[in-house]
């Protein structure tokens, strides 16, 4: 997979910044006809924050701008009230929440069109101070971020058993190897970035995807399979993603002998399951709450979950993993054959 190798702290003007743009910090104040803070009728305070542009944090806004980063998602808990939205790139977006600490509560997400997850923010501060309270007069929060990185080739894929080597596989590839089976080996799957305090949900269990691949001169796997393993392998979906990004896998290899690709794919919500608070609201306050849902965004290898990742860093999109099975070339085949 491309890495990106920045950890920066994103302040934005009121909340947060979009990937693509690079201009001076823009100040969103609200026309003075409209109203920023509402009291409902039932005594309920809201506040509203704006989705603005700043130029903090133009290293990895740089080098996720690069990596197609076009998606956004922020959500806010409250006790048992959520809040969240989501925008795409050169889009500014509006957000309503009620005033409180959000420490460990607020969350963003950032990614591709499809919501491949790139980088995962966490709250920082409310207007620059040592707390992460919103208040009626807040008008800046700041987010840690933190970019998600893997190399398929260098050990975010690992599998356990006697008998695991490489081979080398034609078109500059190499392939992890593994003898004859039927046999189940246990495996891990690690993504580095996660905040040691994000809140990543699981969606809906965990998918190892097997993607045939034809290479002349070798035979294909076609009945390799697997699955994630706990606490992330199972709905119901809303279990706490493991903060060191380690996930356990189990690979399940058959009669086949060959080569074939592996993906990993993990649906995840930011902050929760929960739909946003269906709250009660006065007409006249001039606001209204719609029934948001989360949506999923995937973890996964890659950018590209098709592509083998070539090991290039910055320069492979590509997160999937090469596995060898047995006897994976047809010429050695041949010639064991005729020894006998």
């Amino acid at each position: 997979m491309r890495k990106l190798s920045v950890m920066a702290v994103m302040v934005a003007a009121l909340v947060l910044v979009t990937c693509s743009e690079f201009t001076a910090p823009v100040e969103i104040e609200q026309a003075e006809t409209e109203a920023r803070v509402v009291v409902t009728e039932n005594g309920q305070t809201f506040v509203k924050l704006g989705i603005g542009v700043s130029n903090n944090s133009r290293a990895l806004f740089q080098e996720l701008a690069e990596v197609a980063c076009e998606r956004f998602e922020v959500a806010f808990a409250n006790g048992a009230n959520h809040y969240r939205t989501s925008w795409l790139d050169n889009e500014r977006g509006y957000i309503w929440v009620q005033p409180g600490d959000y420490a460990n509560n607020a969350i963003l997400f950032a990614g591709t069109e499809r919501r491949v997850l790139l980088a995962v923010g966490t709250m920082f501060t409310a207007d620059d101070t040592d707390n992460t309270t919103v208040t009626a007069n807040t008008r800046r929060i700041t987010f840690e971020l933190s970019s998600l990185g893997s190399d398929m080739t260098t050990g975010s894929f690992s599998i356990s058993g006697t008998g695991v080597g490489t081979a080398a596989i034609p078109g500059g590839y190499s392939a992890i190897t593994v003898p004859k089976g039927p046999q189940d080996r246990s495996g891990t799957f690690t993504v580095t970035g996660i905040p040691a305090n994000a809140r990543i949900v699981t969606a809906a269990p965990g998918n190892v995807i097997r993607k045939i691949i034809s290479i002349p001169g070798y035979n294909r796997a076609l009945d390799v399979g697997g699955s994630f393993s706990a606490p992330v392998h199972a709905i119901p979906n809303g279990t706490l993603v493991p903060v060191n990004g380690q996930f356990g896998i189990t690979i399940n290899t058959r009669a086949n002998e060959g080569l074939v690709r592996l993906a990993f794919e993990l649906p995840v919500y930011a902050l929760s399951a929960t739909h946003q608070l269906q709250n009660t609201i006065a007409t006249d306050a001039g606001i209204t709450l719609n029934d948001v849902g989360p949506r999923t965004w995937y973890i996964q290898g890659g950018i590209d979950n098709n592509a083998l990742d070539t090991g290039e860093g910055e320069g492979s999109d590509g997160g999937a993993i090469l596995l060898g099975v047995g006897q994976i070339a047809t010429d050695q085949w041949i010639e064991i054959y005729h020894n006998f």
